[in-house]
């Protein structure tokens, strides 16, 4: 069983491109039943997604969350609201964020390019220490930085020691 880091993940680029995303870029994730007959072979049933649109937002939702399309095990929740601004650059955060071990920069380059977006992640990773920070415009790296916790870090993260005495 992995580790997860977790946090957020945003996305920037017109309301076209984030729309398009949505649509072709996230997966709904399957529910344990399913999951345990995907890996047995035998016949499932896809999870509905349910889309919803009005003039300011675009809601889409499935029970049991999103797989992001490209990349090694990443999934976001399962309730999304894409709220519409007067402005040329739209910006969706996609909330739950998590990712195997640790995000992997190339898919995201990948996602990027292909649709035509903006990403900002920022992760951590508790169980093993580690934060990640990623941007990445027009499909090129501008940050990509990983940092493992020293034992200060642990310490802040989950309390001072505590000392038992004798």
């Amino acid at each position: 069983m992995p580790n997860w880091s977790v946090g957020s993940l945003t996305l920037e680029g017109s309301k076209e491109d984030i729309k398009r995303f949505l649509n072709e870029g996230l997966k709904a994730t399957l529910d344990i039943d399913n999951q345990v007959k995907s890996m047995m072979g035998e016949a499932y049933e896809r999870p509905d997604v349910k889309v919803s649109e009005t003039d300011t937002a675009l809601n889409v939702h499935a029970d049991h969350g999103f797989y992001i399309v490209g990349t090694h095990r990443a999934f976001c929740d399962g309730e999304i609201e894409f709220i519409y601004r007067d402005l040329d650059t739209q910006e969706l955060n996609l909330n739950g964020f998590r990712q195997a071990y640790v995000v992997q920069t190339g898919e995201y380059i990948d996602i990027s390019s292909k649709y035509n977006l903006d990403i900002y992640i920022n992760t951590m990773e508790p169980g093993m220490g580690s934060e990640q920070s990623i941007i990445i415009k027009n499909g090129e790296v501008i940050k990509d930085e990983y940092k493992e916790w020293t034992e200060t870090d642990f310490d802040e993260f989950y309390g001072s020691k505590i000392e038992v005495s004798q």
